[in-house]
């Protein structure tokens, strides 16, 4: 038995160099395991080729036995080095095949030099090698007919492929293939943009400014997907016309570019012009320019508080409404004022209830008799008479209508 041991060399800058082993991160796998004799034993870094020592791979003897291991990416593969077993069944490697596949199902394999044979002198050395002529591939699997694999360490040299020659679809005419190791990306030549398929090249009408006519002094040229457009755009502080191709300054950039009022105002970029505005709570001047200062609570048109239960209160450039105490207090909404929930409390004059007795005694107002007289579930009173539950105002009556309720001897009217 043997195991198999993967080398990939690399320089500094990502190319091949020799002789520096790769062995972090590979995958072992294999047909069958055999004595817990596991495929990852053949990548383990020990060159011992003694199998009773624990440190090769072996799978069982069916019509068709393989063992794989994933070198974690593409890799030009120029030699492989297998060490055979040497404490017996050394024959067993004879007819093995050794092939780098870019699939890990046996697919897309070459064969990586001849089968392994006796004339490999595979009894004297358990150290044999093939060259792979730079084949491409991710995946290295020996296989074997009728005959266990085992393998002890088995060692694979390489480097980075070029994967645009390959094959790549890159514009032929005007693009070029870069290689980036694991993939390749395209490019176009001078003169020439990239589509947004990421493979064809068209012309770039920004690379020379007589094809187009943006702005060259204060804006650039973007190009497009197709061979007759590009967009103009202009550089900070300035402003793309409606000729979609002519810059201006934006006075509004910079105070020192515009005489809005800096205080109290504000620029409104207008094109290539501008115009002023002013904040809340002041007015523009005649000159354009000067934003001047008013009272927006002076006059009940420019704001929206309540004029009748409230008052508006100027605030810096704006202001906020208010309410007069304690009837009425402000709504959520900041500017309609609400009364403000209160309790009435009367007590009886002569402290009780007349008309229990059937006789009316005086009262301090008529609405208090009448308030008095629907707690007390009376039928019917001077002036008033009961009807669902309350005394009603009769209707010779121009008395408002309440309603209270009853806590002892004390008459409450609940707010409206």
């Amino acid at each position: 038995m043997f195991s198999i041991f993967v080398v990939i060399l690399f320089y500094s800058g990502g190319v091949a160099s020799q002789d520096e082993e790769i062995l972090d991160g590979l995958v072992a796998s294999q047909s069958t395991t055999v004595d817990g004799n596991v495929a990852s034993r053949a990548i383990d870094g020990n060159f011992d080729t003694d199998l009773t020592r624990g440190s090769c791979s072996l799978t069982e003897g069916n019509s068709f036995n393989w063992w794989m291991v994933d070198l974690g990416r593409l890799y030009s593969v120029t030699t492989i080095r297998v060490y055979n077993r040497a404490d017996g069944s050394r024959e067993q490697l004879a007819s093995a095949v050794v092939n780098i596949c870019t699939g890990s199902n046996n697919s897309s394999c070459i064969q990586c030099g001849t089968p392994f044979s006796l004339n490999d002198d595979i009894y004297a050395n358990p150290k044999i090698e093939r060259s792979c002529s730079a084949v491409s591939g991710r995946y290295l699997r020996v296989t074997n007919t009728d005959s266990p694999v085992q393998l002890c360490e088995v060692q694979v040299f390489g480097s980075e492929p070029d994967i645009c020659a390959l094959g790549n679809t890159c514009d032929v005419t005007n693009g070029v293939c870069n290689n980036n190791g694991t993939n390749y990306y395209c490019g176009c030549n001078s003169g020439y943009t990239l589509k947004t398929d990421g493979e064809s090249c068209t012309v770039d009408l920004c690379f020379d400014s007589a094809l187009n006519n943006c702005d060259q002094q204060h804006g650039y040229c973007t190009p497009t997907d197709t061979d007759i457009s590009y967009k103009c755009g202009c550089d900070t502080n300035y402003i793309l016309q409606n000729d979609n191709h002519t810059c201006l300054i934006n006075a509004c950039s910079n105070s020192t570019l515009n005489n809005c009022d800096d205080t109290y105002g504000q620029c409104m970029s207008n094109g290539g012009d501008y115009t002023c505005a002013c904040l809340q709570g002041y007015t523009l001047d005649s000159d354009g320019f000067t934003c001047l200062d008013f009272d927006i609570c002076a006059n009940s048109t420019l704001n929206r508080c309540d004029d009748e239960r409230g008052f508006c209160v100027r605030n810096g450039t704006g202001y906020y409404c208010g309410c007069n105490p304690p009837l009425y207090t402000i709504h959520s909404d900041g500017f309609r004022c609400i009364p403000v929930p209160q309790s009435k409390t009367f007590k009886l004059v002569n402290g009780d209830d007349a008309c229990l007795r059937g006789g009316v005694k005086e009262f301090r107002s008529r609405s208090l008799l009448y308030c008095a007289n629907a707690c007390l579930g009376i039928a019917s009173c001077t002036g008033y008479h009961y009807a669902g539950g309350s005394c009603v105002i009769m209707e010779d009556s121009s008395e408002v209508e309440e309603y209270c309720y009853k806590t002892g001897k004390t008459y409450i009217v609940p707010p409206t």
